[in-house]
């Protein structure tokens, strides 16, 4: 057969520019004569947040979030768990930030929280010095902690971390009584990355309520234990309100499994047949 021909470097080269212009003159074509805006039309049907809009007809979600999803503060789950967090938030947020939550909140932004979340080895600090992990899922046996019942006579480590955390506790019970959840959005950049950001600290504060209640299930205390996964299932639906823009993340979809997992090992130690129907009533 004959030999094709083949190109050249330089023509290869040639070829690639070509390729590049003519690219950009189809995208400049299209930026200056095609319509501009979205091509979504904006309602109700599309999107839950009509409004405000940009300069190119899409919805400003930073702004839209930052005031329509405004709600009062005794009905906004996002206050107690920020007086939960506030230490955490000091430490992670731009410090203009940090005082516009505060602002937003009513919270002195100079004074330390009274019912600020206490890691392990904060609640189990000894004069000999502190070894323990700063995590909870750094500890050993970490999903006996969370996920199996438990007590203090056999793990007082777990029990001090519990304890410790008691008025971060009662401010999560209130959190979960409340109707909606509302936080300052960023100004500018990635939603997503914001409610990624905030999920990282409401994984650890899910982590102690269920530590809360695996406890309170391995002593025996299964009213308190009811009530703490019943507050934890609410602030998993707070959290899953489809007005929160972002409502099925992957994030969340563990939670959603997680309270699965507690409810179950709660109805497995219930007494009687006639306790278990009433519990699978209560939560269905």
């Amino acid at each position: 057969m004959p030999n094709r021909p083949r190109w050249r470097r330089g023509q290869w080269v040639l070829a690639g520019l070509a390729a590049v212009v003519g690219g950009a003159a189809l995208w400049l074509a299209g930026h200056l004569f095609l319509p501009r805006g979205p091509g979504i039309p904006i309602g109700p049907e599309t999107t839950r947040l009509t409004g405000p809009l940009t300069a190119d007809g899409y919805v400003d979600y930073h702004a839209a979030l930052r005031e329509a999803g405004r709600v009062p503060r005794d009905r906004n789950a996002a206050v107690p768990i920020t007086v939960v967090l506030k230490e955490e938030f000091r430490e992670t947020m731009d410090p203009k930030a940090f005082a516009a939550v505060c602002k937003d909140f009513g919270l002195d932004p100079a004074v330390e929280s009274p019912a600020a979340y206490v890691h392990w080895f904060e609640a189990n600090r000894t004069d000999e010095g502190n070894h323990e992990p700063r995590d909870l899922w750094q500890v050993s046996d970490y999903e006996r902690l969370v996920l199996r019942p438990w007590t203090a006579g056999a793990w007082p480590e777990a029990a001090a971390y519990v304890d410790a955390n008691g008025p971060a506790i009662a401010e999560l019970l209130e959190a979960a009584a409340r109707p909606a959840f509302w936080f300052r959005p960023p100004q500018k950049g990635s939603l997503i990355e914001s409610v990624l950001h905030m999920h990282d600290h409401r994984r650890t504060l899910e982590l102690l309520l269920q530590a809360a209640a695996m406890r309170q299930i391995g002593e025996r205390r299964l009213g308190e234990a009811a009530a703490t996964v019943d507050a934890f299932h609410r602030l998993v639906r707070l959290r899953n309100d489809p007005d929160f823009l972002i409502s099925a993340d992957l994030p969340a979809l563990r939670s959603v499994w997680t309270a699965y997992e507690i409810e179950r090992v709660l109805i497995a130690a219930l007494p009687t047949a006639a306790a278990v129907e009433a519990r699978r009533r209560a939560v269905a």
